[in-house]
């Protein structure tokens, strides 16, 4: 739950595997908020309604208000000042964080810690002159678009039947194109990777969602010359089947 460069000053910071902690940690934060409201509820709704059965037990409110719309109107209006209390709010805040936190660790590997937190934290540099505290690459960023993909990207993989790859060799112009369609999304297959095909290299430019079987459209871009190295990927054209080439 704490802020990256809190995290970071920890003595067993590298011990800790930080994703499935903030899956937790956001997991944990949404029940503690869920079970604070209901405590919240208990004390403000049902405590005010027991003020007002034993005002009606005095008969110090009017015949109206003893009558069943009377009581059904008190309800709500004991719910309603429940629902625009500040501290209402405040403790939904928590229980729609911890969601957040949660999917975006589970679906993007994103770890937040907690908002007031890194508030505070920002303060803190600011008061010190402290360094920002950098984030990951631009293209690593967890954003919620990228957490909704990945929620979409796992129902597709539940949903759809696994089956071997669809190979398109394209032509544009003097480009070469190669398309893998796959019923499986790739590990590691981000752009702008590159990705040696039998013996060519390819750059992937682009991930595309199209219809089932085949929903993960991999596009890559023929390169002039090859890239050796650690972090190039290695694809056999014998893995999928020649489907077209134009």
């Amino acid at each position: 739950m704490l802020p990256r460069r809190w995290r970071n000053a920890l003595p067993f910071a590298g011990a800790i595997q930080w994703t499935r902690a903030a899956t937790l940690s956001g997991l944990l934060e949404s029940i503690l908020a869920v079970v604070a409201m209901g405590y919240w509820y208990s004390h403000s709704v049902m405590r005010w309604v027991d003020h007002v059965a034993g005002q009606i037990a005095q008969d110090k409110l009017g015949p109206a208000v003893r009558s069943e719309s009377g009581l059904y109107e008190l309800g709500f209006a004991a719910w309603a000042v429940m629902m625009s209390h500040p501290f209402t709010w405040f403790i939904a805040y928590f229980i729609v964080e911890g969601v957040v936190r949660l999917c975006s660790a589970a679906f993007s590997g994103g770890v937040f810690g907690l908002l007031p937190l890194a508030i505070i934290d920002a303060g803190l540099r600011k008061i010190t002159g402290a360094p920002g505290d950098p984030l990951r690459p631009a293209e690593l960023k967890p954003t919620f678009s990228s957490v909704g993909a990945a929620v979409r990207d796992r129902i597709l993989t539940a949903t759809v039947p696994e089956g071997v790859d669809e190979l398109h060799f394209l032509k544009s112009g003097d480009q070469e194109i190669l398309e893998i369609r796959a019923s499986r999304k790739k590990d590691g297959w981000d752009p702008p990777r590159v990705i040696r095909v039998d013996d060519k290299y390819y750059r992937l430019v682009e991930l595309k969602r199209d219809a089932p079987p085949r929903p993960f459209v991999y596009v890559l871009h023929r390169l002039a010359a090859g890239v050796p190295g650690r972090n190039v990927l290695l694809y056999a054209s014998q893995d999928g089947v020649l489907a077209g080439k134009r």
